[in-house]
């Protein structure tokens, strides 16, 4: 149980550390890479983040595969982790998890940068 505890802490401070990266204008190609890395351990693809391209398409066989259930963790998982909030069930939303690229464009805009 006190393993659990200090990995979630550890896992919390972490991701408090990468809030603030992105407050203060986290590069593009910075981000780029934290998502490759954030959607392999979030999703447990079993990938490296070399192996994503930054215009794969996320959903289907061509791409990473991810299907509505990973749209949705990847919704919860982006608000506490970017502090943005993903309308996975807009046109927008799905826009913005077409592709790495397009996620990272919609976080920055989402945060005004």
């Amino acid at each position: 149980m006190r393993l659990s505890k200090s990995r979630g802490l550890v896992l919390e401070a972490r991701d408090n550390a990468i809030k603030r990266k992105v407050n203060n204008k986290m590069k593009r190609e910075e981000l780029i890479q934290d998502l490759k890395s954030f959607l392999i351990s979030e999703l447990k693809l079993g990938k490296k983040a070399g192996d994503i391209k930054d215009d794969a398409a996320l959903f289907g066989a061509e791409g990473l595969g991810i299907d509505s259930l990973d749209a949705l963790q990847l919704g919860v998982a982006s608000e506490q982790r970017y502090g943005i909030k993903i309308p996975i069930d807009s046109d927008e939303g799905k826009a913005a998890l077409s592709s790495v690229n397009a996620l990272a464009d919609f976080i920055l805009q989402a945060q005004g940068k």
